[in-house]
């Protein structure tokens, strides 16, 4: 494989891995089984939605409602706040 070719390839998968790195899923959910990939579209329809909502009082009151959703099951503090 040409260097330009790998190096762009690596590239790539180094931002796509940070893309999951950033949203806590394995990279291959980018790529893999539907379920996962399924997971992947539900989260990058909630982050569209997420930055479609102007009014901060909004966001906070999104925030509080997913945190009430969440608050049975077991996630990571930083995931709750």
């Amino acid at each position: 494989m040409p260097k330009d070719v790998e190096s762009a390839a690596h590239s790539k998968a180094a931002a796509l891995q940070r893309v999951a790195d950033a949203l806590g899923v394995p990279a291959a959910s980018f790529t893999a089984d539907v379920p996962a990939a399924s997971r992947v579209a539900e989260t990058a329809e909630l982050l569209r939605l997420w930055t479609a909502i102007r009014d901060r009082d909004d966001r906070k009151a999104l925030l509080a409602t997913a945190r009430d959703l969440v608050s049975g099951y077991d996630v990571g503090r930083e995931a709750a706040e």
